[in-house]
This record gives structure tokens, C-alpha cells and sequence, in this order.
């Protein structure tokens, strides 16, 4: 990858395969350029929140200035990536036009044992060129073929983000910090300290990751998988949050159910 490159890679889950010799993961992640250049971002920043119609202010263009972000850069396509586990090391599939990607990871029961040894997951990273410093990390959670899994929604779920008022929605994504829905967390970890596993299947897209991931991790809800919309940067992919996103979870949904047939399900 090059060095004016970013990668993200999504939490991802791993079912056994091979009579149970192996654990096998798809991998999912995003790749772009960002806008460095100061003068350029600002601009671009005005421009996103004509579009959206929000004139923030105060500690409101902090939050702005993050989650908008991810909508002004350009997507890499064609991008031909590497993870490694450990001493294996896999390519992955060439970028689509939004900067995304996909792999098969495959890592044998013996070699995942000692990535994780307590047997619920493993980091992953992306190859960077000699040279680069920076890490690009992931997480594949290991699911057991039995148990209980939960899959579920972000918004009005476990965030309050009111998605049936579309300006309340466009201020809760881009103006507001994020709130938990009262009760969830300690529900979510009850039901983690009985065992089962998680997967959070979300319209929201993939550039607004990084602040559900930090939403996620500061108000502690369980660890597990993250399925979110791929959408176009810029102009045309905000349009998208106002579309109707039952297909897409339909199709992130019926996949888990195929690679755990065995689970027992909560949606």
C-alpha cells in the first residue's frame, strides 16, 4: 500500500471449517486517501455541511470535523492489500470503486491457539511497504459452531440517533455525541458473561466506523463483529442514509445464520 494510504479493517468472524481442522474468516475493509491538505479540507467541510443543511458550532465542529471525514476522501480502487495472522500472511481481493475489500482468511486450529490462547479472537494487520511504521489493525473473533448469538441493530437499538426524523438523525450522526440507549450496555454484558456472541448489523456506513467502534468500546457493550452499509464518498453516497436499508441487512443477516447453522439466534 502507499504511504498516503489509510486502511480499516472491520471485525469479522470466524466459523470452523475442514471437519473442524481450521478456522476461516471474511475479511472486510475500506481503503482511502485522506484530504490532508488544510486549506482543501476546510472547504470541503463547508461544502459537506450546505449539503446536509447543519451550520455547527461550538463543540458541535469538533464532532463534525471527525465524523465528516470519512466522506471526503477518495476511495482506492483496484488496491491489492495483504493481512497477516501471526507468521501467515494472505492477500486479499482488489478494491471495488468505494475503496472496499474482501479475503478469505483461513488459519489452522494448532497456529490460532497460540494467537489466542483464552480462544475467543486474534489481531490481524495490513502488510505496509518497508519503511512504513504505521499499523492497520482488525480483529477476527472466533464463534464457536454452537451457542447463542445476538445480532443486533446500532441505531435506536443501543444508540439513540431518532432515524425517523431525518434532522434529528443528521444531528445525531454529525452534531452530537453519541448516547447509549438506557440499559443496553449492562443487558449486552449479562448476556456476554452467559456466553454468547455478537454482531452488530447497522445501516450506518462504513465511514462513520471509527466513532461507532470508540462508541462501542466506551460504553463497554461486548466485542464482536461489525456489518455496516458500504456507501460512496462525497455527495452522492450521503443521500444514502435516507434509503430504505432492509436489503442490506437482510443479506448481512442471512450470511451469519448460513456460517453458523448450528447457533441459536436473538436478533
Amino acid at each position: 500500500m502507499e504511504l498516503d494510504e489509510e486502511v480499516v479493517l472491520f471485525p469479522v468472524s470466524a466459523a470452523l471449517v475442514n471437519n473442524g481442522q481450521a478456522w476461516q474468516a471474511r475479511m472486510r475493509g475500506w481503503v482511502f486517501r485522506p484530504e490532508v491538505d488544510r486549506k482543501s479540507r476546510k472547504l470541503a467541510l463547508a461544502t459537506f455541511g450546505k449539503l446536509l443543511r447543519v451550520d455547527p458550532t461550538g463543540q458541535e465542529r469538533r464532532i463534525f470535523a471527525s465524523r465528516a471525514g470519512g466522506f471526503l476522501v477518495e476511495t482506492e480502487r483496484g488496491r491489492k492489500l495483504q493481512v497477516r495472522a501471526g507468521m501467515r500472511t494472505v492477500a486479499l481481493n482488489p478494491s471495488s470503486s468505494k475503496g472496499a475489500f474482501t479475503g478469505t482468511l483461513r488459519v489452522s486450529v494448532e497456529d490460532a491457539h497460540l494467537l489466542s490462547p483464552l480462544g475467543n479472537g486474534f489481531q490481524i494487520r495490513v502488510v505496509t511497504a518497508p519503511g512504513d511504521r504505521r499499523v492497520f489493525e482488525g480483529t477476527v473473533h472466533l464463534v464457536a459452531p454452537q451457542g447463542v448469538s445476538v445480532i443486533t441493530d446500532i441505531d435506536d437499538t443501543i444508540k439513540i440517533s431518532e432515524v425517523r426524523r431525518q434532522r434529528e438523525l443528521i444531528e445525531n450522526i454529525f452534531l452530537r455525541p453519541y448516547r447509549h440507549v438506557s440499559g443496553m450496555p449492562d443487558l449486552y454484558r449479562r448476556w456476554e458473561a452467559s456466553g454468547a456472541a455478537f454482531h452488530y448489523v447497522s445501516a450506518s456506513p462504513t465511514q462513520l466506523y471509527d466513532s461507532i467502534a470508540r462508541f462501542l468500546k466506551r460504553e463497554k457493550f461486548p466485542a464482536g463483529s461489525v456489518h455496516l452499509r458500504q456507501i460512496h464518498s462525497g455527495g452522492r453516497g450521503i443521500l444514502k442514509l435516507l434509503t430504505d436499508p432492509s436489503q442490506m441487512k437482510q443479506r448481512a443477516i442471512e450470511t451469519l445464520l448460513r456460517r453458523f447453522p448450528a447457533r441459536t439466534f436473538v436478533l
